[in-house]
């Protein structure tokens, strides 16, 4: 079982929209990560080229099991849990070769039911000059889905570190005295091995990054409970399978997730009902 979050931590990604979680990963760990996913980019680019925005990697399946692994209830499963509630589903592990900036956006394409991302970069330390990832805190709880972002905004910059038991409270007054972030961002400047979980309706940025930096992600959607919410991640699934064509160059035809893992899944006692959802959703292809 992983270390649990404490209370005023779920409560900081309440209010801000992310938590960091420094030093979550081992070296160990981090070397695995690093193996798997560029493994598994080899398997899928062996005879393509990636696409304007680099490749894309899912990792769900018996050729990345480690990846696969930190779905589950032995990594972030209790910790998504923790911020979304019980009623999620696990969506996948993944891994990019970043080429360029990403510009300021949401990790949703349409309005839908909000999740939780736990990003983390193991290739690199990752400064404000190197392509840190930048959020704009306290954003996941607009009203209106888009927003007009100053093209010039103050960077207020923190490093992992400052999310240690000691220093956190410190951390937490100063962005609260700072809110509402609207002429400034804050830079989270990080080292492989630490874990940024945010929510999806948070706008974030990372710029000013090497070409083909490695970015991975593990990713948890709460069910949807309309029929209307139900149709907007249909739709969203739709312009992320055009998307990654357009931007990493991926496959149509490829499916998201292994039959292995599928198959797996359905017979594990806590996850079983991931399937459904990602069936409802289109996610499974």
């Amino acid at each position: 079982m992983p270390s649990m979050l404490s209370g005023r931590e779920v409560s900081f990604f309440s209010q801000f929209g992310f938590v960091v979680l420094p030093g979550w990963f081992s070296r160990a760990e981090i070397d695995t990560i690093v193996e798997e996913g560029l493994r598994e980019i080899d398997r899928i680019y062996h005879d393509r080229d990636g696409g304007p925005q680099g490749k894309w990697a899912p990792l769900a399946g018996h050729n990345s099991p480690f990846h696969t692994s930190l779905l589950g209830s032995d990594h972030f499963l209790p910790i998504a849990e923790q911020l979304m509630g019980k009623d999620i589903y696990g969506m996948m592990s993944d891994m990019l070769m970043w080429e360029g900036n990403t510009g300021w956006h949401r990790d949703q394409d349409v309005p839908c039911d909000p999740g939780v991302k736990f990003l983390h970069y193991p290739g690199e330390k990752l400064t404000a000059e190197t392509g840190a990832v930048r959020f704009l805190p306290g954003t996941h709880l607009d009203e209106e889905f888009r927003r007009q972002i100053p093209e010039e905004l103050e960077e207020v910059i923190v490093s992992a570190d400052d999310f240690q038991p000691d220093k956190f409270a410190a951390t937490r007054d100063m962005l609260e005295n700072r809110m509402p972030a609207e002429d400034w961002c804050l830079v989270v400047e990080t080292s492989p091995g630490d874990v940024l979980p945010f929510t999806t309706p948070l706008y974030h940025a990372s710029f000013n990054g090497a070409s083909g930096r490695m970015i991975c992600a593990t990713m948890y959607s709460l069910k949807p409970t309309t029929a209307e919410g139900l149709e907007a991640r249909r739709q969203e699934a739709r312009i992320i399978s055009e998307n990654h064509l357009k931007m990493f160059n991926y496959p149509l035809e490829r499916p998201f997730h292994s039959n292995e893992w599928v198959a797996e899944i359905q017979n594990d006692p806590v996850c079983s009902h991931w399937i459904d959802s990602l069936r409802k959703t289109n996610w499974l292809r």
